[in-house]
């Protein structure tokens, strides 16, 4: 299980260090063309991309220590997974791409089931802005994902409706990967609530359902998020 929890780890670290990376230059990379089914191709050609109006409206730093998932928002069975425990470290990030503020992990082991969450703080114009169209722009996020995982170990990637009601701008994301071997399914959310914008993964065995959805864990992160703002 620690092999499994590491390699999980790995995965979510490419996902985010690819995504923040590539969406700072996404001002001059060209939108994919996405399918009906919201699979999406790679793009030929470079143009600028408009960012959203969307901003966020905190001018000072807010402490978000409060802006995670915790157990008690979770079902019985997950326990909490420190960043030391799976070896996650500073180094691990370029300085290049958004720096997350708060790690979150979680495991249900007898239940296989990994959530995991990273919260960013936008309170710079370019990096809210950069979110927003990783957010926005989902046929150059979601390639970036595939990239990140390693495209020739991921299948099935597309994007997923239904988190209207979690934060200002949102997107979802969904594909299946190997791990040792054993194919699971990695749901991705981005979203961004005011100044904080946060990357939130579940996966799970590809033939289970979750222990909690995608969408529930992205609920209670929004509530909890909403609650660390307020004066």
């Amino acid at each position: 299980m620690k092999n499994k929890t590491r390699l999980a780890t790995t995965i979510f670290l490419g996902i985010t260090i690819f995504v923040t990376l590539g969406c700072q230059l996404a001002s001059q990379a060209t939108p994919a063309p996405i399918s009906e089914s919201g699979s999406v191709s790679k793009p030929e050609s470079a143009a600028p991309i408009s960012i959203s109006d969307s901003t966020p409206t905190q001018a000072t730093e807010p402490d978000i220590s409060s802006a995670v998932l915790t157990l008690e928002d979770l079902p019985a069975g997950f326990e909490e997974i420190s960043t030391d425990e799976i070896g996650i470290t500073e180094a691990d990030f370029s300085e290049e791409a958004l720096q997350p503020e708060e790690i979150f992990i979680f495991l249900n082991s007898e239940n296989f089931q990994m959530v995991f969450g990273f919260n960013f703080l936008l309170t710079k114009t370019l990096d809210s802005a950069a979110f927003d169209v990783a957010i926005s722009q989902p046929e150059i996020s979601l390639p970036a994902m595939v990239n990140g995982m390693g495209s020739e170990n991921v299948q099935g990637e597309k994007i997923i409706d239904g988190f209207e009601d979690i934060g200002d701008a949102q997107v979802g994301m969904t594909m299946i990967t190997n791990m040792e071997g054993v194919p699971v399914r990695v749901d991705v959310l981005m979203f961004r609530r005011d100044v904080i914008g946060v990357m939130l993964m579940s996966m799970v065995l590809e033939r289970d359902d979750p222990n909690i959805t995608l969408h529930d864990l992205g609920l209670k992160l929004d509530q909890n998020i909403q609650d660390s703002l307020q004066p």
